[in-house]
Protein backbone atom coordinates (compact mmCIF):
# COMPACT_ATOMS: atom_id res chain seq x y z
CA UNK A 1 0.00 0.00 0.00
CA UNK A 2 2.49 2.53 1.00
CA UNK A 3 4.59 1.57 -2.58
CA UNK A 4 1.32 2.16 -4.45
CA UNK A 5 0.55 4.89 -2.50
CA UNK A 6 3.95 6.98 -3.05
CA UNK A 7 4.94 6.37 -6.54
CA UNK A 8 7.38 8.45 -6.69
CA UNK A 9 9.26 8.30 -3.75
CA UNK A 10 12.54 6.43 -5.02
CA UNK A 11 13.41 5.45 -1.61
CA UNK A 12 9.80 3.35 -1.00
CA UNK A 13 9.98 2.22 -4.25
CA UNK A 14 13.52 0.86 -3.99
CA UNK A 15 12.48 -0.34 -0.14
CA UNK A 16 9.28 -2.19 -2.14
CA UNK A 17 11.59 -4.11 -4.94
CA UNK A 18 14.40 -5.22 -2.60
CA UNK A 19 11.31 -6.77 -0.53
CA UNK A 20 9.96 -8.14 -3.86
CA UNK A 21 13.35 -9.60 -3.91
CA UNK A 22 13.59 -11.66 -0.59
CA UNK A 23 10.06 -13.56 -1.43
CA UNK A 24 10.35 -16.93 -2.45
CA UNK A 25 7.57 -16.95 -4.95
CA UNK A 26 7.79 -16.51 -8.98
CA UNK A 27 5.07 -14.19 -8.83
CA UNK A 28 6.58 -11.49 -6.37
CA UNK A 29 10.45 -12.11 -8.07
CA UNK A 30 8.65 -11.74 -11.60
CA UNK A 31 7.00 -8.00 -9.65
CA UNK A 32 10.90 -7.33 -8.65
CA UNK A 33 11.65 -7.28 -11.98
CA UNK A 34 9.16 -5.11 -12.92
CA UNK A 35 9.97 -2.99 -10.40
CA UNK A 36 13.72 -2.82 -10.52
CA UNK A 37 13.02 -1.94 -14.11
CA UNK A 38 11.06 1.17 -13.31
CA UNK A 39 13.55 2.42 -10.87
CA UNK A 40 16.23 2.21 -13.41
CA UNK A 41 13.73 3.76 -16.18
CA UNK A 42 13.29 6.55 -13.35
CA UNK A 43 16.95 7.51 -12.35
CA UNK A 44 19.96 9.15 -14.37
CA UNK A 45 22.20 6.49 -16.04
CA UNK A 46 25.34 5.74 -13.58
CA UNK A 47 23.86 6.99 -10.91
CA UNK A 48 23.95 4.69 -7.42
CA UNK A 49 19.98 4.16 -7.99
CA UNK A 50 20.94 3.18 -11.44
CA UNK A 51 22.90 0.55 -10.86
CA UNK A 52 21.56 -0.22 -7.48
CA UNK A 53 18.23 -0.77 -9.99
CA UNK A 54 20.68 -3.09 -12.75
CA UNK A 55 21.46 -5.09 -10.32
CA UNK A 56 18.41 -5.88 -8.70
CA UNK A 57 17.31 -6.52 -11.81
CA UNK A 58 19.53 -9.10 -12.61
CA UNK A 59 18.77 -10.53 -9.40
CA UNK A 60 15.92 -11.00 -9.93
CA UNK A 61 15.97 -13.00 -12.51
CA UNK A 62 18.99 -15.34 -11.62
CA UNK A 63 16.39 -16.13 -8.42
CA UNK A 64 13.90 -16.66 -11.58
CA UNK A 65 16.26 -18.90 -12.92
CA UNK A 66 17.16 -17.42 -15.86
CA UNK A 67 20.97 -16.87 -15.15
CA UNK A 68 21.37 -15.90 -18.50
CA UNK A 69 19.55 -13.00 -18.60
CA UNK A 70 21.19 -11.76 -15.56
CA UNK A 71 24.29 -12.37 -16.94
CA UNK A 72 23.62 -10.53 -19.94
CA UNK A 73 22.83 -7.96 -17.37
CA UNK A 74 25.62 -7.78 -15.74
CA UNK A 75 27.84 -8.04 -18.72
CA UNK A 76 25.89 -5.01 -21.04
CA UNK A 77 26.33 -3.17 -17.69
CA UNK A 78 30.22 -3.67 -17.31
CA UNK A 79 30.10 -2.73 -21.21
CA UNK A 80 29.18 0.44 -20.71
CA UNK A 81 30.10 1.28 -17.17
CA UNK A 82 33.59 -0.72 -16.65
CA UNK A 83 33.60 0.50 -12.92
CA UNK A 84 30.18 -1.03 -12.14
CA UNK A 85 29.41 1.76 -9.60
CA UNK A 86 32.30 1.45 -7.26
CA UNK A 87 33.96 -1.38 -5.87
CA UNK A 88 31.07 -2.85 -3.29
CA UNK A 89 28.62 -2.37 -5.89
CA UNK A 90 30.84 -4.33 -8.41
CA UNK A 91 32.10 -7.00 -6.12
CA UNK A 92 28.08 -7.65 -5.86
CA UNK A 93 27.54 -7.68 -9.74
CA UNK A 94 30.55 -10.10 -10.25
CA UNK A 95 29.79 -12.58 -7.52
CA UNK A 96 26.03 -12.89 -8.88
CA UNK A 97 27.41 -14.20 -12.04
CA UNK A 98 30.65 -16.03 -11.10
CA UNK A 99 33.78 -16.59 -12.97
CA UNK A 100 32.83 -16.65 -16.66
Amino acid sequence: ALASGRPRDAAVQEGYAAFLLTQPDKESLTRAVERWRLLERATREASPEWYRARLGTAQAHAKLGDTARAREIVEMTAALHPDLGGADLKRRFEALIGPK
